[in-house]
Order: C-alpha cells, then structure tokens, then sequence
C-alpha cells in the first residue's frame, strides 16, 4: 500500500472516530431548548458546516479500501438527525398510505423489520396484464437529482423517463439547479411533468410532496438538497438506484436499492453493504441504453484538444473519472507506466465543476508528483469537464479505456463500447452492485475479457496498447457482441422495472384510490 493510500485510509479510520465520538458526546444545551438540536431554518445559518460534513457521505462513496466504511455512512446519518431531527420529516400521504398497510406499524419498512416480507414481495414481480384494470389509476413516480444533464445519472434517468409504459405510469422529473443542455431539455419533454425544485429543503419538499407520488426514486444524492430530502419520507415507497452502488444509509426513508445482478449484486456479501433492501434485476437495468451517444465522429481523427498534442509514438491510455481517483489507483498507473516507457495516461474529470474542479486537480497533480515521481507524473494529463463530443473523440484515439476503480463508470464504457474500443476493469476492486463495465462484458458474453488481479488489469491494458492484432482481434469481439448492450438496456429492463414498480406499489394501491376519492370529495364540497 502507498504511503497516500495508507495516508487515505488512515484519515478515513479517523473521520469515522470523530463520528463516532460526536455521537457519544452529549449535546450543547442551547439557550431557551431542552435539548441541544436545531430546526432547520438554524440549520441554515450553518449551511457551509452543512455542506462540509455532507462531504462525508461523498468521501464514502470512494473510500476505505473499496467499498467504502458502511458503518461510518450511517454514523453519519445519525449525526444529522440528532442535531436536525426535522429532516425525518412525513409526508401526510405516506403516513396514510402505509397506516393502512400496516396499522401497528405505520411506518415500518418492508426492507427492514420486515425483511421476510420484503424478500417474499421482491421475489413475487408476477406478469402484468396488457392494461390495469379500470379502478386502478397510472403509478405516480418521481425522480429527484441535481444531475438531469449530460451526465451518467441523466443518462439513467433517461431510460426509465422514456421507457417506462406510458399507459401505467406517469413519471415527475424533480430537477434541482443545473446548467441546461440537450439532454436536460430531452429529460424535461419526455416526462409527463418536469419541475424545478427551490433551493430550500422545506419549499423543495412541499413541492415533492404536491405531485402525491406512489413512489420516489432517488438516482443520486450528489448534491446536498438531494442528499438532505432523502432523509425525508415523501412517498409511500422510496428506492435508490445508481447512486455510485452504495448505500444510502437511511432505513427510516429508503426501502429498496435497485442494481443489476450482473454488476456484481450477488456477491455473497453485497447485502452487508446496504441498509436498503437490496434488489437485482436481471438484466443491465439503467446503464442509459436510450441515450444515444454522439455520431461517430466524422473526417480524420483529432490528435489536438484544448492545447494538448497526442503523438503516434505514444500509447494513450483513457481514463474518464472523477478527479477524486482513490490513492490505490496510483500504485496500477506506476505499474502501467513502468511496464510501457510510450505511455501517456489522460484522466478526464466528468463530475466536478468551478472551482472544486481546480481544487482536486492541484491536489491531485501533487499526489501523484509524490506517489510516482516527477518524470513519470508528467506523462499523465488532466482534462476539465468537457462535452461528450470531446470525449468521444478522446475515445476514439485512445488505444484502450481503462476503468477506474474502486468507481466505475458506466456510461464512459457504453460509449466506448459504441465504437468497439477494448475497455479494461477490475471488478474484483469494485463495489458489489456497481460493477458496471464487467456486467456489460458479461452481457456480451465476453467475460473472458476481465482481469482478475491488479497485475493482469496491467499486463492486458499494456498488451491492448502495444499489440495491434491483439486489439484488433478485440474490438472485432465487441463489434459483434455489443447489439446486445443496447437490447439489454431497452425492453427487457423496462419490463423489470414495470414489474418492480408495480409490485411495490401494489400493497398501498387501496390507499391512493381511497384519498384520491376523499380528495375529489372535498374538492366537490369546496365547490358547493
């Protein structure tokens, strides 16, 4: 291990004491209050303090050794609801609806205290008919994200808002603050509704909570009002999907975690790692096989981006990530680096943004001036966030994609897969659930194409880069194979998720249609 990585997990292991010790330690008395908690409105005045410690929860994401401290994420959830117990606000609908499923339990989870009974309804998933029968109205679900864009968590999204059956369901695109593009604009025209949430946890809630949804998906929590309104129970059933493969630690609000059993979902210890009930499809379900990547670029390609010069000479290596590369990545690109003296490697941020980009590219050109050494720190180049038309291009000349670890990136793969170029991963360093670039192989059928040690991810990357037939041979293997991506992320997945929704929602579908009536009552009295 790295002295960075040893640094890296060291400072982790620390934030988790802090935590902890938080925790244990009784809380300040404030003037005029029995306990020492704050409503939100106060909290408001700590927004800075807010935003660092939801930090947190993003270095969990990425942190420890691979999978990330799920014990420090719900610590951390603790945290939170002890200075702000408000944030597990109730929506009066949930709270209906459930009472009725379970009157002893009003707000008792299907995939907590209940969890037999949760296995059993995830297990149930029964063909649907053609139609709904007539007394049962379309399910209402609802997504919420600050990333509705271009971007993995748009490109998701857009699967499902596009091809969930318009006969039954009607889908709310909650868009939180961000920059517009040709996807965001898609996303907003294909949903039945697009709203656009204040920056203001309680007006953000209040207009969630204005849709009476029957079910909130949650792809993820990026941006701290996502992260904060899940803590709050706005639907009757609440799931997380994407979210980087982890979980969410929120028991109280969120019942289910959808993945696919093909990005490593079965792993026998998968579970250990969520506090949700855990549920795989069988398919590829979200990898965004609905959003079509750019043409193929046309004309010669391009050796020149942004003042950077790529040379036939060199072996360009790709590597489209966050700029927060865990400290174990640095000992595979020293490796890489040594075993093939034309290598350059360019790591493209596609996450950061302003500043915080900045911030994370001096930190990590320090490190890896450090962790590698200077003459081999400059043979890696570190791109801003760009548009997918530079990066498909980037993909285009790369002699091969590397994926990072312990994140993926799912839709980087799915591009490079569109123009057949060798992608090399390591699964066995992946999160359980998010291992997006092995499922796909699978997918193909082509498994044989996955290193298993981290000595293999290199030797196979460095081979793809010096052995023209070799690569060749590959991306004739995934030209043939990788129809089968694009069907696996079409039909038979909406099928899975129409099944799934359906079947969750099912229990409470009594309670929408009784306040559904009640409601029209009082309307009809109002108007009398």
């Amino acid at each position: 291990m790295s002295a960075d990585a040893a640094a890296h997990d060291a400072a982790w292991g620390a934030l988790g004491g802090a935590v902890r010790q938080l925790l244990a330690a009784p809380l300040r008395v404030l003037p005029g209050r029995l306990r020492g908690t704050l409503d939100e409105s106060e909290a408001y005045d700590c927004v800075p303090q807010l935003l660092a410690a939801h930090s947190i929860h993003g270095a969990g994401m990425g942190g420890g050794s691979g999978w990330g401290d799920a014990s420090v994420l719900r610590d951390t959830t603790r945290l939170f609801l002890r200075i702000v117990p408000s944030l597990t606000y109730v929506s009066p609908l949930a709270r209906a609806a459930r009472a009725r499923v379970n009157p002893k339990r009003p707000l008792g989870l299907l995939a907590g205290a209940e969890a037999a009974e949760a296995a059993a309804v995830a297990a149930m998933w029964p063909p649907l008919p053609a139609r709904p029968p007539p007394h049962q109205r379309k399910i209402r679900v609802g997504l919420v994200s600050g990333l509705f864009r271009e971007h993995a968590v748009g490109a998701m999204a857009l699967s499902l808002v596009e091809g969930l059956p318009k006969d039954r369901f009607q889908v709310a695109l909650l868009q939180l603050p961000t920059r517009v593009d040709a996807l965001s604009q898609r996303l907003a025209r294909a949903a039945t509704t697009a709203l656009a949430l204040p920056v203001n946890l309680t007006q953000a809630r209040r207009r969630v909570e204005s849709l009476q949804l029957d079910v909130l998906l949650l792809p993820d929590t990026l941006d701290p009002l996502a992260y904060f309104l899940a803590y709050s129970r706005l639907a009757p059933v609440q799931c997380a999907f994407w979210v980087r493969g982890t979980s969410l630690a929120m028991p109280w609000s969120v019942d289910y975690h959808v993945t696919s059993a093909l990005f490593g979902a079965a792993h026998p210890t998968a579970a250990e790692h969520f506090s949700e009930q855990l549920v795989q499809l069988d398919g590829l379900a979200w990898i965004g096989g609905r959003r079509n990547p750019p043409p193929r670029p046309a004309g010669p390609p391009m050796h020149e981006f942004d003042g950077h010069h790529f040379y036939d000479d060199k072996h360009l290596y790709l590597s489209i990530s966050s700029l927060r590369v865990h400290p174990d990545y640095d000992s595979m690109v020293a490796r890489l680096l040594a075993a093939d003296p034309a290598a350059e490697l360019v790591i493209v941020d596609d996450d950061s943004e302003g500043v915080q980009q900045d911030i994370w590219r001096e930190q990590l050109l320090q490190r890896f001036h450090r962790s590698l050494g200077r003459a081999r720190a400059k043979r890696i180049r570190l791109f801003p966030q760009t548009n997918s038309s530079v990066i498909l291009q980037l993909i285009r000349i790369a002699d091969v994609v590397l994926d990072p670890f312990p994140l993926g990136n799912a839709i980087a793969t799915h591009d490079a897969f569109s123009l057949a170029t060798p992608v090399v991963t390591l699964p066995s360093r992946q999160r359980p659930g998010a291992q997006y670039a092995a499922g796909m192989y699978r997918a193909m059928g082509l498994a044989h194409h996955v290193p298993a040690t981290v000595r293999e991810y290199v030797a196979r990357a460095v081979r793809l880069a010096n052995d023209t037939a070799f690569r060749h041979a590959q991306m004739t293997e995934i030209s043939r194979a990788r129809a089968a991506i694009q069907r696996g992320s079409e039909g038979a997945a909406m099928d899975e998720w129409s099944r799934f929704l359906t079947t969750v929602t099912r229990p409470f579908q009594p309670s929408f249609e009784e306040l559904d009536d009640a409601q029209r009552r009082r309307q009809q009295a109002r108007q009398h």
